[in-house]
């Protein structure tokens, strides 16, 4: 049962949350502002980070509501023992025993008392503690939630990129194919120089270059309606976006494993928050039933009264200690209770620390496919380079009429290379978050 102290500080963390919330609500009239500001064309990656964290998103909304909740409860945590102080209006009539015959006399009286507890031998100290290491805790999943904001703008924005070169190497297919059935048709209509069966074979191709370069078109609207969206603008898709410079990320060498792990186990925002909620249990453990503990109170009283008496204090002063003799067994209870948190939660940073080393090697992996990759696609693009220039050498001397093919396919060697390159980038950015180190970017010179 609440005791009146938590019921009083109950009703102050209303009422600054609710403080809290208006101001929070006052912020937003300049998001509301800014949403009504459309989205520049052209946009750089850079504009976007930027405009994305000063829009905001669900998800850092929500750890921020944490965080205003775990501030809400250390604040609750430093008022538990507020002086309480109360009015008492006692309006009352007695008859003497003394005298059987005497009428009723107005003896009514009002009383004003303080109250405070002078020591809980540790109790307050300890629940502020553990409200600091939980707020501790939900600051750093904010700062989380940030970094993780501005990972899904970075891949949304290089997928804008990767769906437009694609719509152009599907759109180049399409129209080599169309070019292709055609002269065929031509050919059959007029001369009967081919076969039909060739014919139907051609148009068949074209059809099927025309369906892909109709989903590359969709796959173009659909990852700008992902990038609206991560930006907090879905009624704004972007139209132009220039291609960032990635170096920050695709210059680096190839990550360590041992070297980045040791990093992460120590730097981990979300790990980190774990084991502050684990100080927080293993605090709980170690003072499980500190609210059925020993008390020290003192009190003062102020009264007046209707009808003065000699027996009568009219001032009094307290101090008592109140020591708890029989509390059947809430505080085994408690402790039980405390013991299987405690036990979840090192569970929990177990697991936590586990799934850190799968996904870090999984990614220290992936740099490494991707620099073969990379390595791969530049050396497809400087064969397929070399071949445009002899194509074109041979149709200006009308030996060969490639040409149209070997362009569309330096196009698709380029977008190899650009896709292992931006997903270098985003794999980079993801070991930085596990890292717990700053998402910093910026195109400015």
């Amino acid at each position: 049962m609440l005791t009146r102290s938590h019921r009083t500080s109950g009703i102050s963390g209303l009422i600054i949350f609710i403080w809290c919330s208006l101001s929070t609500g006052s912020g937003g009239h300049l998001n509301s502002a800014m949403a009504q500001d459309a989205l520049p064309d052209p946009l750089t990656l850079d504009t976007a980070l930027g405009f994305s964290e000063l829009m905001g998103s669900t998800s850092i909304a929500l750890a921020g509501s944490a965080v205003e909740m775990a501030e809400l409860e250390t604040e609750r945590a430093s008022r538990l023992n507020p002086a309480l102080v109360y009015l008492n209006l006692v309006p009352r009539a007695a008859k003497r025993t003394s005298n059987q015959a005497s009428d009723l006399f107005n003896d009514s009286f009002a009383r004003i008392s303080a109250n405070k507890i002078l020591y809980d031998f540790g109790r307050s100290r300890t629940l502020r503690s553990m409200a600091d290491t939980e707020l501790a805790g939900q600051r750093k999943l904010l700062e989380l939630s940030r970094h993780q904001n501005r990972l899904i703008v970075l891949e949304r924005f290089l997928d804008v990129l990767l769906a437009d070169r694609r719509y152009e190497i599907d759109n180049e297919e399409m129209t080599l194919s169309f070019t292709h059935y055609d002269r065929l048709r031509e050919k059959r209509q007029l001369f009967d120089e081919v076969s039909e069966i060739d014919v139907a074979e051609a148009d068949a191709a074209f059809r099927q270059a025309l369906a892909e370069r109709t989903e590359s078109e969709l796959q173009q609207q659909y990852t700008r309606l992902q990038l609206a969206i991560a930006l907090g603008k879905p009624e704004d898709l972007p139209r132009n976006l220039l291609q960032p410079d990635l170096s920050i990320w695709t210059d680096r060498d190839i990550p360590d494993y041992q070297q980045n792990l040791e990093t992460a186990l120590a730097s981990n925002p979300k790990l980190l928050a774990l084991k502050d909620a684990l100080s927080a249990a293993r605090q709980y453990a170690d003072n499980a039933g500190i609210n059925l503990g020993p008390r020290l109170l003192g009190g003062v009283e102020l009264t007046e009264y209707a009808t003065v008496r000699a027996s009568r204090d009219d001032a009094r002063a307290t101090v008592r200690l109140q020591i708890p003799l029989f509390n059947g067994k809430l505080k085994q209870l408690d402790q039980r209770r405390a013991n299987i948190d405690l036990l979840r939660a090192e569970l929990e940073v177990l697991n936590v620390e586990n799934a850190l080393r799968d996904e870090l090697f999984q990614l220290v992996r992936n740099v490494i496919v991707l620099n073969r990759e990379l390595e791969a696609a530049d050396s497809r693009e400087y064969f397929r380079d070399l071949y445009l220039d002899r194509s074109r050498t041979l149709y200006e001397l009308e030996v060969r009429t490639d040409l149209g093919d070997a362009q569309a396919k330096l196009l698709e060697a380029g977008w190899h290379a650009m896709r292992a390159q931006f997903s270098t980038a985003v794999t980079w950015a993801k070991i930085d978050m596990l890292s717990g180190k700053e998402f910093s970017y910026s195109d400015r010179p």
